[in-house]
């Protein structure tokens, strides 16, 4: 419910609303609308920001709705639909090329070099982020070398349900995964 909202207008450094192509967030909150006009809350900033031009906006939650598919993550009254080992890589695999394309579309248009680090205020993705995605791919690859011997057909992938830590400002989520 975002009754009440006042929304603010104007420039600010790295604080100014945002269209499909140019957006600049520091700590995302949540995304509301009123009408037919979407707008995000940043936290860090203490702003609340106009988004325009959908199509940046749906791509991540398409892709994020991904990621909640793969983890079992639902909502209260509903319960996650089992996800078979092939479903889980296929799925892994749309995400990481949609991060990647992301990475490289940032680099382009601030005409950054290709092994320049794109972390922190301005950049797409954390370093915990892309150290959770090198676990998985090690993971997928030592997996497959011990897969020879496994009838993936008659095999049922198991999630348990998502653990959540928190340290200071750092919250970590996880889940288990049982064949």
């Amino acid at each position: 419910m975002c009754a009440g909202v006042h929304i603010s207008r104007g420039y600010t450094y790295h604080c100014d609303n945002g269209t499909e192509k140019s957006c600049s967030f520091v700590q995302v909150h949540g995304i509301c609308s009123v009408s037919d006009t979407p707008f995000t809350t940043d936290a860090a900033a203490g702003k609340i920001k106009l988004m325009t031009g959908l199509s940046g906006t749906t791509d991540f939650l398409k892709h994020l709705g991904i990621l909640y598919v793969i983890f079992g993550i639902t909502c209260e009254a509903s319960t996650s639909q089992p996800i078979t080992p092939e479903q889980v890589i296929q799925n892994l695999n749309t995400v990481d090329e949609y991060i990647k394309a992301t990475v490289m579309s940032v680099k382009e248009r601030n005409n950054l070099k290709e092994d320049s680090t794109t972390n922190g205020p301005q950049g797409t993705l954390t370093l915990a982020s892309n150290a959770d995605f090198n676990q998985v791919e090690e993971y997928e690859s030592d997996s497959d070398d011990s897969d020879n011997d496994v009838d993936i057909e008659s095999e049922e992938l198991v999630i348990g349900k998502p653990i959540m830590t928190r340290s200071g400002r750092q919250v970590k989520v996880w889940t288990r995964f049982d064949v």
